[in-house]
């Protein structure tokens, strides 16, 4: 937690959203380990939003969506070429999904993923102490590690103190609360 209480994080966060209107708890911090040749060759990431419920992430079944506001990353190792377990992003996504949820509501997220154009991802180059701040909805994945080293980073899921009440809100106007 001190990697992100404790360093230009916050201030970074209190700039683009306000840090005390963050809930911090135990619960919010992700070790991500992937293994240097944890794959025969390279296959496209697949893009995700995290809190939908599949059978392996503990979101229940009966939750549409269990979403945040930000998502933090510090790698901890260098990631300097493609398919070397690289953070992947799908540029303006979350914009994409904006438009998608706002047209068909809620519900479009009873099947998972939608399955709309995305437009091409983006593997992130990164050294170490190198920091990422993602909307929530900004569609990500990790690349395989065809690389001799294995890749480590921190991500930290940070949500406002009040997205019970706004959930869907947050999800049809995605910028709302942020200083942008």
């Amino acid at each position: 937690m001190a990697l992100l209480t404790e360093s230009r994080i916050a201030a970074k966060l209190d700039e683009a959203i306000g840090f005390d209107r963050l809930v911090l708890g135990y619960n919010v911090a992700q070790i991500a380990l992937r293994r240097a040749r944890n794959a025969p060759r390279p296959s496209p990431p697949e893009p995700h939003i995290d809190g939908l419920p599949t059978p392996l992430n503990g979101v229940p079944a009966d939750v549409l969506v269990s979403n945040f506001t930000v998502l933090v990353g510090v790698f901890l190792s260098p990631v300097r070429s493609e398919f070397a377990g690289n953070f992947t992003v799908w540029p303006g996504s979350h914009h994409r999904l904006e438009r998608h949820i706002r047209e068909h509501g809620p519900e479009t997220l009873r099947n998972g993923m939608p399955d709309i154009p995305l437009g091409p991802p983006l593997q992130l180059l990164a050294d170490p102490g190198d920091v990422v701040l993602c909307h929530y909805q900004l569609a990500h994945a990790v690349a395989v590690n065809l690389s001799p080293v294995d890749r480590y980073a921190i991500y930290f899921q940070l949500w406002f103190k009040d997205i019970d009440q706004k959930r869907w809100e947050l999800m049809t106007d995605i910028w709302q609360g942020w200083r942008v």
